[in-house]
Formats: structure tokens, C-alpha cells, sequence
């Protein structure tokens, strides 16, 4: 059996486990090798041993592989390690408090690890995403906008992101509308299909699209020089128009009325837009005014929320 590290009961069984990451079973008074119970490990010399007989997980501190995590009852794992945030990875002793919290005895110092939050962190340990813009996840993958492409990973796997090809450069936005995964990029506009993208539009800058009220073969494409009109055809998406009489650079934008969007600039501020029937031009331009700095509308709950260093509520 070797130097036993720790014991712990699950399923009404007594299991021990030693040093080298080896697991026991009790039965008639005498231990026997457990194959079957965990998985094959990342390291075979542990340290201590943490369990967590409510939920049924076991934390093995590990001599070279940091915090080794396992749920008994599902029968997956996990791996915290220098590369994904831990400051080094020998685990000489853990505790857990009554918070969700386990605190890790390290060489050089402590750490903590909340596992009752609900944020998680990705470390980038091979430093290849950028600045992220936008996360969103479609149809088992999650996607990352960023300054250096579009990343994508299947959803609850360990595998690092993978960059899509065809994807190169500055990504500003990602939206699901409809059941279509839409990508704003500084070269035009995107959709993206599992693991590859397809261009739509080539006006440069896309910040963001909108569906026309009523009618969801048609998207407002606002982009660097103001607004675009597309067309769905045959299932496929088409340019159809820029929208005349409006060339200022637009990121956000909302409809409030079949025929009227409010649009926001960091340096201009607000304006309302009057468009004309067939979206082909603008006919009249109410400016709102500026607020503040770094500004964004957004809707929510059926309401425009202008935000800046305060919130500022539009109502329809």
C-alpha cells in the first residue's frame, strides 16, 4: 500500500490513496488496488490528499502537476497548474473553508481557488488571442472575438482555442440572430459556419447588425461609413445598399420605430435617424447630444439604456 496520504469514503465504500497516486478499497478488513475509481492521473507522486465528502470531489495535491480535481460522481477531471494560473506547481497542502474556497500551499506562496463562483478564468498561457471583444457560444462551440481573428473550442473541453482561417484581423462583434452566428470584422462582414467563415459583405469595418422590424430577410449592417442595407436571397446573405444621406461611423445602434434608429458616437453623441420606407436613405437627422465618455447604447427589457459614467434610461 505504501505511505497513505488519505482516506475517504464514497458509495458506502472505504478507499485510501498513497503517495504515488495509487487508490485501495477496503473490503474484509483488507486493502485491495482499485483500478477503476480515478481515471489515469497527470502525476504519479502526490503530496496530500483533500476530500470533500458532501460533493463527492477529491483534490489531490500533486508534486509536479499542481492541483489534480476529480468528481467522483461524474467521473471527470480537472488540472490547475502554473500554465493556468497557480503560481507553481507543487501542491504541498490544501484546505477548504466552509465558502466553496480551497486554499493551496504552494512553494512560493498561497493561492486560493473559489470553485462557488461563477466566473472562471481562461489563462492564455501561449499568448495567442489578443485583446478579446466579444465570447458567445453557438451550437456546441464558443467563439472569441479579437484583435487578431475570431478562436473558437469546443464547448466544456480542456483543448486550447484554435483560430479560424480566413479570420485574420481585427474581429469586432459576434451575434446570433435567427439561429446565424454573424461576425462584424474590419474587413466586412462574416458568417460563421462551425469552424469556418464565409464573407457576406465586403464593406470594411462591420460593428454591428440589426434585423428590420417586421421583416427578417432584411439587416442593418452599420459599419465605419454609416449604414448598409442586406437582403437574404435563396438563403443566402447579400449586399443590397448603402443607406445615403449618413456616413458617420456607427457601433451602436437601435431601433426605435419601423423606420427610425438612435445611434450612438463616442465624439458626436446621439442621433435619431429617420429612414425612408425601402431603407435607401436617410431623411432626417435629430441629433440628442453628448452625455458623456465612454459611451454605449444597449437594449433591455424593451428599453434603450444609454451608459456612460451613469445610465441613462430611453423609454419606447
Amino acid at each position: 500500500v505504501g505511505i497513505i496520504l488519505g482516506l475517504f469514503d464514497f458509495e458506502d465504500q472505504i478507499f485510501a490513496v498513497n503517495q504515488s497516486a495509487e487508490v485501495f478499497e477496503l473490503k474484509d478488513n483488507r486493502w485491495l488496488s482499485n483500478r477503476s475509481l480515478l481515471s489515469t492521473l497527470p502525476s504519479n507522486a502526490l503530496f496530500n490528499v483533500n476530500y470533500d465528502n458532501d460533493k463527492g470531489i477529491l483534490n489531490l495535491g500533486s508534486v509536479d502537476e499542481g492541483l489534480i480535481r476529480i468528481d467522483l460522481n461524474t467521473k471527470s477531471m480537472s488540472n490547475f497548474k502554473r500554465s493556468n494560473g497557480l503560481q507553481d506547481n507543487t501542491v504541498l497542502n490544501s484546505f477548504s473553508d466552509n465558502q466553496s474556497c480551497l486554499f493551496l500551499a504552494l512553494n512560493y506562496g498561497v493561492s486560493r481557488i473559489d470553485f462557488g463562483s461563477k466566473i472562471l478564468e481562461y489563462q492564455d498561457s501561449a499568448s495567442q488571442l489578443g485583446a478579446v471583444y466579444k465570447a458567445i457560444d453557438f451550437e456546441n462551440y464558443r467563439y472569441l472575438a479579437t484583435n487578431s481573428g475570431l478562436f473558437v473550442k469546443r464547448l466544456n473541453s480542456t483543448e486550447d482555442y484554435e483560430f479560424v482561417e480566413g479570420s485574420q484581423g481585427q474581429v469586432w462583434n459576434l451575434q446570433n440572430i435567427n439561429g446565424e452566428l454573424f461576425m462584424g470584422h474590419d474587413k466586412g462582414g462574416f458568417v460563421v459556419k462551425g469552424k469556418t467563415v464565409e464573407r457576406i459583405t465586403q464593406v470594411l469595418g462591420t460593428w454591428e447588425f440589426k434585423l428590420a422590424p417586421n421583416d427578417d430577410s432584411i439587416l442593418i449592417q452599420a459599419h465605419y461609413n454609416g449604414l448598409s442595407v442586406l437582403k437574404e436571397e435563396n438563403n443566402r446573405w447579400e449586399f443590397s445598399n448603402a443607406v445615403k444621406g449618413f456616413n458617420i461611423s456607427t457601433r451602436f445602434l437601435e431601433w426605435i420605430a419601423p423606420n427610425e434608429i438612435i445611434i450612438n458616437h463616442e465624439f458626436q453623441g446621439l442621433k435619431r435617424l429617420v429612414l425612408d420606407e425601402n431603407y435607401s436613405g436617410v431623411t432626417n437627422i435629430i441629433d440628442i447630444g453628448r452625455l458623456g465618455y465612454n459611451t454605449c447604447i444597449v437594449k433591455w427589457n424593451d428599453e434603450i439604456k444609454y451608459i456612460t459614467e451613469k445610465s441613462v434610461t430611453f423609454k419606447n
